[in-house]
């Protein structure tokens, strides 16, 4: 059920993400892409378990939320919390909850390959690539007047762990 759709995301990420997206391209050369929107919770849990639990405990966890399993090679963490705006409830009667207030992004190198190294400069400028899109979507969100927390700041809650990660300070 995870998504990459910017449907899935509540209006004002869906727009901050757009936006970014496109200024990234015109003004730094870089390619953006969404990696990840939605998730259920089942989701979370699997992907917490990455590289905390043994490659068949995560695997479990995996098949009892609908996903793949995953070889042994990357069972490594790849979020921090169980707690995560990406996760959606529809089952609840809160229709805030039906969307996500997260967005993970991902950048694409030249030959259209995805980057996830956080020291990633494929538009060759010798800084960081997901240092500079983090730096154009916080005066995005500020000039947008969006109350939107980027990953990569040192001074959010992620201390600058989660470089491509954005969502919602509510």
């Amino acid at each position: 059920m995870s998504s990459r759709n910017l449907d899935d995301a509540v209006y004002q990420m869906k727009a901050f993400i757009q936006e970014l997206i496109r200024r990234a391209w015109l003004e730094l050369r870089i390619k953006v892409i969404v990696v990840s929107v939605m998730r259920t919770y089942l989701e979370q849990v699997a992907l917490f378990a990455q590289g905390r639990q043994t490659i068949e405990e995560v695997n479990i966890a995996r098949k009892k939320a609908g996903m793949l399993p995953l070889p042994s090679e990357l069972n490594h963490k790849v979020t921090w919390t169980l707690v995560s705006k990406h996760i959606i409830n529809l089952l609840d009667d809160d229709p805030t909850n039906d969307k996500s207030k997260a967005v993970d992004i991902g950048i694409i190198d030249k030959n259209g390959k995805y980057r996830g190294d956080e020291k990633a400069d494929v538009n060759e400028d010798n800084v960081y690539d997901y240092q500079q899109v983090g730096e154009l979507g916080m005066k995005l969100a500020l000039e947008l007047e969006y109350d939107i927390i980027w990953g990569g700041d040192k001074r959010s809650k992620f201390k600058g762990k989660d470089p491509s990660h954005w969502e919602m300070a509510i």
